[in-house]
């Protein structure tokens, strides 16, 4: 009689189990969408982390030259009061260099204003304040109206349970996202057209919380029209541009955890500009990268990076690139002569530079530890003068009493590529705390004209170690032929 009964009672669990297994309800993607921006519109604070790798085509006149830039921005939002915190670096690989951004928009006097922080200074923007609040049109991007495929398995992310879901993203939802990015880096993308834009994403959602996760945006081909006019390259221009690639990643977050974003003092105290198209940034290299051709030098295959001037046009200081990634280093003395320098292998180029004075930052560095290269183009020198010029130097730090265990290695000669080079090096303790090891390197070219070139290495309270005399081929090796 037992064994009857558990026979009986398996068979009513299992006859149980089939008639409830379709009283669960089905999760379906437009009802989970419908959800998550009904969730989302609650929100009153949240974070998204934007990563975005660009690579890009530019070419002018039969001249082609290829451009990486990565992106990575964290920003931080609040909807009431409507403010938003932005921080970031973009890196680009023609020019060998990193900007890091920073950037506060918050309601002032009933208007929209941007303070934007690029290589330490801040500068103020005041623009009409947008109808919709930022938050708002984040939420809009998870609208039901867009076809949504559910994909039919769950995925771990970060430890959460998340639903994936495909869709393809019309052009002013990405204008929203885009906004995200703009106020911080310049882009410049601003006034593009976007209403033909359709972006392939992959969206991943916390399936406790019925929220956004991380949604990954493959922009491609869709993107090269849109940055062909971020880049000032107009129907007017016979600038091509291409994008190979431009995948973004944004990573949602903190969702009502944020109380208060406040604009520094230091913010607060900036210049105020009138956001016209030139107020530095990153925009500030993209509309001016292809030159135009002066007439008095061969830059209609260079880009140049403006250094801008507060008029937006392009000042006596601008720094050009070659198609083969070498820098126009100029004659401060003599206006219209160059030599080409590539960056050194290991190095970063500096954005303190200007046309005639060059400097790279290693990429080694460590803390409390690093090593500058830096070249300067001058003429009308002989040898025995550029040894007397530094060897003056030398000579301060064995008489000054604030330098002490100087050691010196008087000229020496070193053959990088088809030029011979003289040398010095020198090391020595400054104040007590801070040891260095410089070489004072110079070459005398055929027309007489000098190219100086001193690496640095400096540590503080420890001895220097980045670097040897196996530096000198990186380095001299950088004049271009």
């Amino acid at each position: 009689m037992k064994k009857q009964c558990a026979v009986f009672l398996t068979v009513l669990l299992a006859f149980t189990s089939v008639l409830f297994a379709g009283c669960g309800k089905k999760v379906t993607a437009e009802e989970l969408m419908k959800e998550v921006k009904a969730n989302m519109e609650k929100v009153t604070s949240m974070s998204m982390d934007i990563d975005a790798d660009i690579s890009m085509g530019i070419k002018q006149s039969g001249v082609g030259l290829d451009l990486d830039v990565t992106m990575s921005m964290k920003t931080e939002q609040t909807k009431d009061p409507e403010a938003a915190h932005m921080t970031g670096t973009v890196s680009m690989s023609l020019l060998g260099m990193n900007v890091d951004m920073e950037s506060y928009s918050v309601v002032e006097n009933g208007k929209y204003a941007v303070y934007t922080n690029t290589a330490g200074e801040w500068t103020r923007t005041e623009t009409e304040k947008p109808d919709e609040n930022s938050l708002n049109e984040i939420s809009e991007m998870f609208s039901q109206n867009e076809e949504y495929k559910l994909q039919d398995k769950t995925e771990k992310l970060d430890g959460k349970e998340v639903y994936v879901l495909n869709t393809t993203i019309s052009g002013e939802y990405m204008e929203s996202i885009m906004g995200q990015m703009n106020s911080a880096a310049n882009l410049g993308v601003g006034g593009a057209d976007w209403s033909g834009v359709k972006i392939d994403s992959v969206i991943k959602i916390d399936a406790e919380k019925k929220l956004p996760v991380e949604m990954i945006l493959d922009c491609g081909d869709s993107m090269s029209e849109l940055m062909k006019n971020a880049m000032g390259a107009s129907g007017s221009s016979d600038a091509e541009i291409s994008v190979n690639e431009f995948v973004m990643t944004i990573t949602f977050g903190r969702f009502n955890e944020i109380d208060e974003i406040k604009v520094p003092e230091a913010a607060k105290a900036a210049d105020v500009t009138d956001g016209g198209e030139e107020d530095g940034g990153l925009e500030s290299f993209l509309n001016g990268s292809i030159s135009e051709n002066d007439g008095e030098r061969e830059t209609d295959s260079a880009v140049r990076i403006p250094q801008g001037t507060d008029s937006g046009e392009e000042d006596e200081d601008t720094i050009y690139i070659n198609p083969d990634g070498s820098y126009q280093l100029e004659n401060f003395w003599d206006e219209g002569t160059r030599v080409n320098i590539r960056t050194p292998e290991g190095f970063a180029f500096n954005e303190y530079s200007d046309n005639t004075y060059f400097m790279f930052d290693y990429l080694g560095n460590q803390d409390f530890e690093s090593v500058v290269a830096s070249y300067m183009l001058d003429s009308d020198y002989t040898e025995e003068e550029m040894e007397e010029y530094y060897m003056d130097d030398v000579k301060y730090y064995q008489e000054d009493e604030d330098y002490s265990n100087v050691e010196v290695q008087t000229k020496q000669l070193y053959g990088g590529g088809n030029h011979i080079w003289s040398f010095i090096k020198v090391s020595y303790t400054y104040d007590e705390t801070s040891n260095y090891i410089e070489y004072f390197a110079w070459t005398i070219l055929e027309d007489g004209r000098v190219v100086q070139c001193e690496i640095e290495d400096y540590a503080y309270e420890q001895e220097c170690s980045l670097i040897d005399d196996s530096i000198l081929e990186t380095v001299l090796g950088a004049l271009a032929e």
